[in-house]
């Protein structure tokens, strides 16, 4: 048998190194890469445009003969998946050796150091290990282009590789190994036809060897006796050129940053704050690149953006931190919904970005400074993405917004008001912490995998999330162009009034606030002149009188034009409903305070009337006030009476003649058409079938007229007969909808309620079953058993079996079961329940509680209760400064469960008590939802206390309300 193997081609390192590389900032950060892994604290970037030559040169551990011979020129190398052995480490400082088992390396596939194969046509590697007796300098020569040729197996090129003596020059040494392969050159080029593409290609090897090694090294330095490693890249490539270029010129277009800002100084993670992993200098032609090389951003410039994201986000999707807008800091808890279908969560995320809005008009910033960001987010703003510190190619480029900013804002910029073009800022990732996310082998970006499908799900939603939250202008105006039309008559009116509604509320919620600040001058008007209704003098008192009445009809004016209800057929969403209750509580709290303070000023006014004028003159300014009133309201009608009597008219005069002179002609085509102009003239003379067909016409004429024209004047007819009874069709539909969509959710609710109840009644028969044998065991066994461990045991089953119970009211088929339960027993209850809790005095029963005497009490459901509000306040008093306590006392209207917590958020109180809805990360949010209608359904409540009730804390306080105390039945 023939023993066969693969072969490789030496065109495979253009494959996977050249071919793979994204381009040149792409292959720049492999190299700074590689200087990290090599705990190198500083690395320069020196272009030298003349001679076409990149040299980079580190001060890291560098690397000895045997690593650059044997890893660093050996491709998908383990080199990186392991620790570097003891020698290597022999001279790393304490904080290089820290940083080894700290991080983990970049260059785990061994490709990417083939990434500088992508930058030019050549390298010289010079690297330096060890000190003293111990240093090893050795220096090896690469020419990328004959790594093209076909005729060459990999293991055929030649690499001239030299280890130096310790006073062996290094530009010596470059140009013996020149030599050395040139003769390797010489050799073998005749296996190449010399009328092949190939050939010519040799002749530039050559050519380039010469104008290097003959004048162009000169140009570079070469690190002596320091330790690390150097690149010499030669005949560099176009885009190099263009990496370091302060501004990228576009024929036809405005000149734009190159990517060189963002590739040197977007390396390391400056928007953190935290030291960086290493320090970057680009030089060009001897003299620094970049003259904003200190102006990248910088963990400061988030405290002057008009919009600041600072969040953390878990393993499990929760989003905590905080969302400033301008002056205004909010605390922001977001849970990510479930993942879409192959998606996975990534792990935790630190998310970091500042927000400069476009318009002078619409910052905060003054003009100096807004045109500074917008300068700066021109040249380096996106949103980067970070790996223990380190910048994940492409992520922060221009062309990169790959959660789709700018799609969104195309669809709708009031609603996603997020552009990639005016934020700054990152996504942090680890290596621990995000092992999912992985690079795909070329650099352009991670694999899209399902942890790469889960991270850009749960950031694209916060993104949303705060946009509908804090920042939208504009509600969804239409739906979307591929939805199909469907012959709903009331669909086209909800959406026009909905539209006509959110825009009138958004116009009535600015004016709000300036009426509330107009107001507030007026009253503040009216203070003062208090003192003229005690002087006595009457014209003083009018003025005053007149003044307030100016200022009363103005406040009912301008109240009137504020909205305050929802038209019937309108339809907001969510987001919507939540910010118009926000709005109507807002102008309910402002028309009650200042309509209370003019009442106040009324009396003052009336006692200074009673006292200072005679009754006539007050009864004439009091009718003249009732007058005045009367012919506004009348005024109001009269113009809604215009615009009633406008509509009938149109619907009289063109409406209906139009509807009338349709529906006759449809009768007459109905016959004419087959039968032409003179039915009947045709019937005579023509055949047999022009008879058929004639009365079929009639028929069809009579069946268009009873199914289609007729009903259709009756529903018209119905409609106008209910109007003028004064009864509203779009008030009744607008119920109705509603009625239908609560019903429609609370069905769904009930259905996943039921199959829970059900399950858990299944396993409790099988329960009740092994329960009873387990008795009768415990009979058996307290003969003979040791009585300590037997009633330990017995005590275990006890409290399994009270559990049980507690899943009582999920049972459908359960009887209801009332009794009488004392505080004595809850107490009790609760002390075997928490044992832990109440030995650290986390749970505090007042004496009162122990007198306590509830009669016809469900007492499973009430002690599920209880242990679910426990539950729920122990992890909220552990978010709390206060020291960690859970008490229970007593009101006159039942049992007060009181916790040193934060308490409930204003904007949750209406929610806690809705299914679904938690504020926890890992809660479900059926736990308060469950325990109040189980208790309403047993003839007791659970509600939340809008004020601290006697001896309670200062937390949440949550009323079990008693049931109704008669007899017991």
């Amino acid at each position: 048998m023939e023993k066969i193997s693969f072969r490789t081609k030496a065109r495979v390192v253009d494959l996977l190194g050249r071919e793979q590389i994204a381009d040149a900032s792409s292959a720049i950060t492999e190299i700074f890469k590689n200087s990290v892994d090599a705990q190198a604290s500083n690395i320069v970037a020196h272009y030298h445009t003349k001679e076409s030559i990149l040299e980079f040169s580190d001060n890291g551990l560098g690397m000895r003969a045997s690593d650059l011979r044997d890893k660093w020129l050996v491709l998908a190398t383990d080199s990186r998946h392991s620790k570097p052995d003891s020698e290597y480490l022999k001279y790393a400082s304490n904080e290089q050796r820290k940083n080894i088992d700290k991080f983990s390396p970049f260059g785990e596939k061994g490709i990417g150091r083939l990434a500088v194969a992508s930058l030019g046509s050549a390298v010289l590697v010079w690297t330096r290990w060890g000190k003293g007796k111990d240093l090893q300098r050795t220096m090896a020569l690469v020419f990328w282009d004959l790594f093209k040729f076909s005729q060459f197996n990999l293991d055929e090129i030649y690499i001239p590789f030299i280890t130096l003596g310790a006073n062996d020059k290094p530009y010596d040494a470059a140009l013996l190994l020149n030599e050395f392969f040139i003769d390797w050159l010489d050799e073998n080029k005749k296996q190449i036809n010399k009328n092949s593409k190939s050939y010519n290609s040799i002749s530039e090897i050559e050519k380039l060897s010469k104008i290097v090694f003959n004048s162009s090294l000169k140009s570079v330095n070469f690190p002596i006796d320091s330790m690390g490693t150097s690149f010499y890249i030669f005949d560099t490539k176009d885009e190099v050129a263009e990496i370091f270029r302060e501004r990228r010129e576009i024929k036809g277009e405005e000149s734009s940053a190159s990517e060189g800002m963002k590739t040197f100084f977007g390396f390391n993670n400056h928007f953190s704050g935290e030291k960086p992993r290493i320090e970057i200098k680009p030089y060009i032609d001897n003299k620094e690149a970049f003259n904003a090389a200190d102006a990248f951003w910088i963990e400061e410039d988030f405290k002057e953006a008009d919009y600041e994201i600072d969040l953390t986000i878990d393993k499990n999707g929760f989003a905590k931190g905080t969302f400033r807008r301008f002056n205004e800091i909010y605390k922001y808890e977001y849970q990510t919904k479930d993942l879409p279908a192959r998606s996975d969560y990534p792990g935790t995320l630190d998310l970091k970005v500042g927000y400069v809005l476009g318009k002078v008009d619409e910052t905060s910033l003054s003009s100096d400074r807004h045109k500074y960001f917008s300068d700066k987010l021109a040249e380096i703003g996106a949103l980067y993405v970070y790996r223990d510190g380190i910048r994940v190619m492409p992520y922060g480029r221009d062309d990169q917004d790959f959660l789709e900013f700018e799609y969104r804002r195309n669809l709708r910029s009031g609603t996603y008001v997020f552009s990639h073009r005016r934020m700054f800022g990152y996504v942090g990732i680890t290596s621990n912490n995000n092992p999912g996310l992985k690079d795909k082998a070329g650099r352009e970006g991670f694999i899209k995998d399902k942890y790469y499908r889960g991270f850009k799900h749960i950031l694209t939603e916060i993104f949303k999330d705060i946009a509908l939250t804090y920042l939208a202008t504009k509600p969804k105006e239409e739906y979307a162009a591929e939805q199909k039309k469907k012959d709903r008559p009331f669909d086209l009116e909800a959406k026009e009034i909905t539209k006509e509604f959110l825009q009138r509320y958004k116009e009535s919620k600015k004016n709000l606030e300036k009426i509330k600040k107009k107001f507030t001058l007026e009253i503040e008007s009216l203070k003062v002149n208090l003192s003229d209704l005690k002087s006595g003098n009457i014209e003083k008192i009018s003025e005053y009188m007149e003044k307030l009445t100016r200022i009363r009809e103005r406040f009912e004016s301008d109240s009137e034009e504020l909205i305050e209800d929802i038209p019937n057929l309108a339809q907001p969403n969510g987001k919507n409903l939540a910010s118009w209750d926000s709005y109507l509580s807002d102008k309910q709290l402002f028309e009650t305070k200042t309509n209370k303070q003019l009442v106040e000023f009324s009396k003052q006014l009336d006692s200074a009337l009673k006292k200072f004028s005679d009754k006539y003159l007050y009864l004439q300014k009091l009718d003249s006030r009732l007058k005045k009133q009367e012919e506004r309201l009348f005024l109001n009608l009269e113009v809604k009476k215009s615009e009633l009597l406008s509509c009938l008219d149109e619907i009289q005069s063109k409406r209906i003649p139009s509807w009338l002179k349709k529906h006759k002609s449809d009768i007459e085509r109905i016959v004419r058409n087959p039968l032409g102009d003179n039915p009947a003239l045709t019937v005579v003379n023509g055949e047999v079938e022009d008879l058929e067909k004639f009365e079929r016409a009639l028929s069809d004429q009579t069946k268009l007229a009873k199914v289609t024209i007729e009903p259709y004047w009756d529903s018209i007819l119905r409609d106008i007969k209910r109007m003028s009874a004064a009864k509203s069709m779009e008030s009744a539909i607008g119920d109705l909808h509603r009625e239908l969509e609560g019903l429609q959710e609370r069905e769904l609710i009930y259905v996943e309620l039921a199959q829970l109840g059900l399950i858990v009644e299944g396993i409790d028969h099988e329960y009740r079953v092994l329960f009873k044998q387990a008795k009768e065991d415990f009979k058996t066994l307290n003969k003979s058993f040791n009585q300590n461990t037997f009633k330990d045991l017995e005590s275990v089953f006890e409290s399994i079996n009270e559990k049980i119970e507690s899943l009582s009211p999920l049972y459908r088929a359960g009887k209801r079961r009332y009794e009488t339960v004392t505080g004595s027993e809850i107490f009790l209850f609760l002390k075997e329940r928490f044992k832990d809790e109440f030995e650290v005095g986390l749970i505090q029963v007042s004496k009162s509680v122990l007198n306590l005497v509830w009669k016809n009490t469900n007492r499973s459901v009430l002690y599920a209760s209880l242990i679910n509000i426990i539950n729920n306040a122990k992890y909220w008093i552990d978010k709390s400064p206060s020291n960690p306590e859970i008490r229970f006392t007593i009101d006159p209207k039942g049992l007060v469960v009181s916790d040193s917590g934060p308490g409930i958020a204003e904007r949750d109180k209406e929610r806690i008590f809705e299914a679904y809805f938690s504020r926890k990360p890992t809660g479900r949010g059926l736990g308060l939802y469950l325990s109040r209608t189980a208790l309403k359904f047993h003839g007791m409540d659970l509600v939340l206390s809008e004020i601290k009730m006697k001896n309670a804390l200062d937390g949440a306080n949550f009323l079990i309300m008693m049931p109704k105390q008669d007899e017991e039945g």
